[in-house]
């Protein structure tokens, strides 16, 4: 089960221009409209990224929309009206390399392979977006295009720069605030058209942020960003089903499970592996990333403002983990407006069974 957003109204303005010709002469000059016709259209579909996986931790290939159930605040369920394999879709990664000296010969490995994943695995319309932090977060690149050598060079940068660490040059280590860091990194995603991937390489540790991991999940949720991790095999890896003792009454996160509860409520998961799996997990994160599922379907006619739980079972599937999304209801006086064309009713029906607020 993972959360979303709906707030208020958004409204996209086109204007249409209409030209015609004959086949043989120019048509004569026309005299200007004094009163256009301006369209408004409003958004009324959902998407969101699914990864449907067996156990190996591999998408299902071939799942149709029918087999995909969805339920909104417990509501009843319903299929989506599309679905369809990512696949080359335009894709925006942010990489934040959380450099607090706590694995170097992980950090070592994935700054090495990332520039061969950025070869292998990445296509000319995506972009890249680096960040390190221990100290402070250094930024070194932002949706540049996805070439080896951008990758590497930005890596260099924010690693190599002066005020990521402390003025001796040691780490700041367990002082790292990484749940304001990913909010920080987050915000700057936003306003990314492709779609938006985190990944994370880091132990998970938090040194007391002003934000929990069950706010950060909803902030990622609300944004549609799926969100990964790379972690020593050394660390704990949190069962992700632990979202189910949340939403039946675990009062709180275990300490540990923060990053776990994050990626896990929003389309993605943590890699627990040993600096020599690092070629073959970022394969298996790429792989992850262009097989998984684009499923869509209609915004509800109404719902209220705030946090939404989204579930989407698949038959026989081992785990369904998807990303968030938001949407916006119809401001009253556009409802109320006789120019308004209403279309057919949603399918999609919410339950009354809302997400607790976070702690």
């Amino acid at each position: 089960m993972l959360c979303f957003r709906h707030s208020g109204p958004v409204l996209l303005l086109l204007t249409l221009l209409g030209t015609s010709a004959h086949a043989q002469e120019p048509a004569p000059p026309e005299q200007a409209d004094p009163h256009p016709y301006t369209l408004h259209v409003y958004a009324n579909r959902m998407q969101v990224a699914a990864l449907v996986l067996n156990e190996n931790a591999e998408n299902i290939a071939g799942v149709t929309a029918d087999k995909f159930n969805i339920s909104i605040d417990s509501g009843p369920r319903f299929h989506p009206t599309r679905t369809r394999v990512e696949g080359d879709d335009p894709v925006s990664l942010a990489i934040l390399l959380d450099d607090d000296g706590s694995d170097r010969d992980l950090m070592k490995a994935v700054t090495a392979e990332l520039p061969v994943f950025a070869r292998t695995a990445l296509l000319p319309d995506d972009r890249i977006s680096v960040y390190a932090v221990d100290c402070n977060l250094i930024g070194s690149a932002n949706r540049a295009h996805a070439t080896p050598e951008v990758m590497e060079k930005s890596i260099a940068s924010a690693l190599a720069y002066p005020t990521l660490h402390q003025p001796n040059g040691r780490h700041c280590g367990s002082k790292v605030k990484l749940w304001d860091t990913v909010t920080t990194v987050l915000a700057r995603m936003s306003t990314s058209p492709e779609r938006r991937v985190l990944l994370v390489v880091s132990s998970g540790g938090d040194a007391g942020s002003s934000i929990s991991p069950e706010h950060l999940a909803l902030r990622a949720g609300s944004l549609g960003v799926a969100v990964f991790s790379i972690a020593s095999n050394t660390q704990t890896v949190f069962d992700p089903h632990v979202r189910s003792l949340l939403a039946t009454g675990l009062r709180a996160l275990p300490a540990s499970a923060g990053m776990s509860y994050i990626t896990s409520s929003n389309g993605g998961m943590i890699f627990s592996i040993d600096p020599s799996q690092v070629r073959s997990t970022l394969e298996h994160f790429a792989r992850l990333l262009r097989t998984r599922y684009i499923v869509e379907f209609p915004t509800p006619d109404e719902g209220g403002a705030g946090d939404h739980n989204l579930s989407i079972e698949v038959p026989r599937a081992f785990e369904v983990l998807a990303t968030g999304d938001s949407w916006n209801d119809l401001d009253q006086s556009v409802r109320d407006d006789p120019s308004t064309v209403h279309g057919s009713a949603s399918p999609t029906v919410m339950g009354k069974k809302r997400p607790a607020a976070p702690r």
